[in-house]
């Protein structure tokens, strides 16, 4: 399993979640993951954890950058516009798809108030 993505989003941080501690060295720089590294699961899987690869431009509207994780989320001033344009593609309706269930105004209110 190999993680590839940006510099500086999270991917060595992610491995050592899944690894549940501190396998890989982090950092709040991008660029200090220098070489691949690679973790054995078990006889049959390892995980790789690669440099920061950077893209190159791509004509995508940002918000389909942003849904992609193209663009650090540390730098996402504005989320409501990659959500309106992932209801505006979901193949069926956000709610349906999550199974989603209307809250009713006294839970809302109950949130609210918690």
């Amino acid at each position: 399993l190999g993680l590839v993505g940006h510099p500086n989003v999270g991917k060595s941080s992610l491995v050592n979640s899944i690894m549940g501690g501190k396998f890989v060295s982090v950092k709040a720089t991008p660029g200090h993951t220098k070489t691949l590294q690679t973790l054995i699961l078990d006889d049959r899987t390892c995980l790789c954890d690669s440099p920061g690869v950077v893209f190159p431009r791509l004509e995508v509207p940002r918000e389909v950058q942003i849904v992609g994780m193209l663009i650090p989320l540390a730098q996402v001033r504005e989320p409501f516009s990659a959500l309106r344009w992932v209801m505006e593609h979901s193949p069926r309706p956000l709610a349906e798809l999550l199974n989603l269930k209307p809250a009713s105004l006294a839970q809302v209110m109950e949130l609210r108030d918690s």
